[in-house]
């Protein structure tokens, strides 16, 4: 089955710890999880909020973070273990406070993922208390599919602009978020890979006045950080070949810890929504007992 069409859902978090939030369809629940978890991220005295729209989780209600994005954030079937998109990985940070829902699609462009309803589909049930991530940018770049490829000033801004038109229309809080960089090593050195694309996604948070959370500059620090030696170890390699693109476990862990210390510095959601920020999840942590749809 190609990985692009696959569609699978998460039928269970396995080894999650208690805490962690749900994962997949909106059907899902959280497992194991305590009013007790709250306020374990680790941040210094007093919560952030944007605005009054952490309201719920403070009075004990989970507010809902909804993922729109490409195969870098997507869930994974077992035939692909140990690759794993960061919103696999974002579940293992949250509390009670904060439910996942990955939305997310492998091998889906801006475009493509419009064109095949998936925005439609999130946009039935986004509310007003949701957060939406969007992160697209990888397959935008693919020149000559018509499918999936954008220009970056042009048809990429549009179609992020058709994402925030769904959650403002919903009342929920949308957050723009930059490719996650690839690992590309030139003369010894990682080098960034995505071109204008991060830039034009910069350029359409100010000009709508949205949240940014800016993946791309952050994960090409780190991966510059680990150097070219360690940082592929954030990467999972294919039939004997290192895949630039695709996360393992720990590089999953290590952008959804990017993720989440994004999200309070933009005081998206408040403190009380994650925990154990100092930690990298290992394989056990996450579970691939996917099921085919």
């Amino acid at each position: 089955m190609d990985e692009q069409t696959a569609v699978t859902r998460r039928t269970a978090l396995g080894a999650l710890a208690a805490g962690a939030g749900a994962v997949g369809l909106a059907g899902c629940v959280p497992q194991g999880t305590t009013a007790d978890d709250a306020g374990t991220a680790g941040h210094a005295s007093g919560d952030t909020t944007r605005g009054d729209t952490a309201g719920d989780e403070s009075a004990g209600r989970p507010r809902r973070l909804v993922i729109a994005g490409d195969s870098t954030a997507a869930e994974k079937p077992e035939y692909l273990h140990p690759m794993a998109g960061w919103g696999m990985a974002l579940p293992f940070y949250t509390t009670s406070r904060l439910r996942v829902e990955n939305r997310a699609q492998n091998g889906r462009s801006s475009k493509s993922f419009i064109a095949e309803g998936h925005l439609a589909r999130i946009a039935e049930d986004l509310g007003g208390d949701d957060v939406l991530v969007i992160q697209f940018g990888h397959n935008d770049e693919i020149v000559g599919d018509p499918r999936r490829s954008t220009e970056p000033w042009s048809t990429f801004q549009q179609m992020l602009r058709e994402h925030l038109e769904v959650a403002r229309a919903a009342g929920a809080e949308p957050v723009l978020a930059t490719p996650t960089e690839r690992r590309r090593v030139v003369d010894g050195e990682l080098v960034a890979t995505h071109g204008q694309y991060p830039e034009a996604v910069r350029a359409v948070a100010e000009e709508q006045g949205i949240a940014l959370l800016d993946l791309q500059r952050r994960t090409l620090e780190r991966w510059r950080q680990l150097g070219p030696e360690e940082s592929s170890r954030c990467f999972v390699s294919r039939d004997g070949q290192q895949d630039p693109t695709h996360f393992s476990v720990r590089g999953a862990g290590v952008v959804a810890r990017m993720v989440a210390e994004g999200l309070l510095d933009l005081g998206v959601v408040r403190s009380t929504a994650f925990r154990r920020l100092h930690r990298t999840p290992a394989e056990e942590d996450l579970s691939w007992d996917l099921e085919e749809l």
